[in-house]
Formats: C-alpha cells, sequence, structure tokens
C-alpha cells in the first residue's frame, strides 16, 4: 500500500462542515453560514485557501420556502411558527450581541410586515429604501444582503423575544 498525504482535512456532522486546509485549496459546493464569521455571512460555494480553517453550516437544503432561522449565535429557548408569523425566544450572555441570518424567500421581503426584538420595532420602508444598508433602532440593527437578513441586538440571559411577521 501506498502512503498518501491529503491536502486537507475535513469532517461533517450533520449540517456543520469543518475543514483545515494543508496545501492548495479546497472547495465547497452549495450554500453555507460562516458560522466563524461575527456576521453569520451567507457564503455561496466557498473555497477554503491553503493554511486556513473554516467552520461552515451547510444552508443549501434550506434556501426554499418560507421565512426561516438560518443560524444564530444564541441559544433558542422557544420557537413558534403560527401561519404567517414567527416567534423565536433567544438568550445569550448579557454584554454580548445576538446575531440571527434570518432566510427571506425571494419576493417575501417586500411581504414581511414587521421585525421586532421586545417589541422594539425596525423599520422596514427606510431598511427597504436603503437597498440592503443597515437600518437601527437603539440596539437592534438589521441589514439586508441577498435572500436573507442580518438582526443583530443585545443579549440577555433571561431571553429576548425575535417577531417576524409577514403577509
Amino acid at each position: 500500500m501506498e502512503y498518501k498525504e491529503n491536502n486537507a482535512l475535513g469532517i461533517r456532522r450533520g449540517d456543520y462542515v469543518a475543514v483545515r486546509v494543508f496545501s492548495g485549496e479546497k472547495k465547497l459546493t452549495g450554500s453555507y453560514i460562516d458560522i466563524l464569521n461575527p456576521e453569520l455571512k451567507l457564503v455561496e460555494n466557498p473555497v477554503v485557501p491553503a493554511g486556513k480553517c473554516a467552520l461552515y453550516k451547510d444552508v443549501s437544503n434550506e434556501m426554499q420556502g418560507q421565512v426561516k432561522i438560518l443560524h444564530t449565535s444564541c441559544r433558542i429557548d422557544d420557537m413558534s411558527m403560527k401561519g404567517h408569523e414567527a416567534s423565536i425566544k433567544l438568550s445569550g450572555p448579557q454584554d454580548t450581541r445576538g446575531v440571527v441570518r434570518v432566510f427571506t424567500p425571494p419576493g417575501c421581503f417586500g411581504d414581511i410586515v414587521s421585525i421586532s426584538i421586545d417589541d422594539k420595532e425596525i423599520d422596514l420602508k427606510k431598511l427597504i429604501a436603503g437597498n440592503g444598508a443597515d437600518e437601527s433602532t437603539g440596539d437592534i440593527k438589521t441589514k439586508l444582503e441577498g435572500y436573507t437578513s442580518l438582526v443583530s441586538f443585545d443579549n440577555k440571559p433571561d431571553s429576548v423575544t425575535l417577531s417576524i411577521v409577514w403577509r
């Protein structure tokens, strides 16, 4: 048997993919959330260069259907989806930022009626008019990026409630 070294080491556990590249590069196909990125960036067909590590969540099969949470930096304490409303209780360490990456299907974002954290509502008209620019309301920030939106807020150990309502 001939000994051969691989240029990369990778492992998949459910939707999670960890990669370490020693030489060359490793190409992945599909849609992934870069969970080491503080903004939980959505990346298509990522390429991991030599000498780098990456940790992704594969969301290729999640990029369809209705509004849904793709990934969050918080603990999900409770979640309910009723008709055209999602309510998610999230908790995290005090004095840190919570981040949620939300899938908004093509053509759906204009149908979203409201996004709020603990009844503090984001001004969606400004957000949509800003064509993907950030929109802030107090400690809540929202940013549109393609078919996803990023919602960030101050974490609370006793939880906050993210509500999304659409038509």
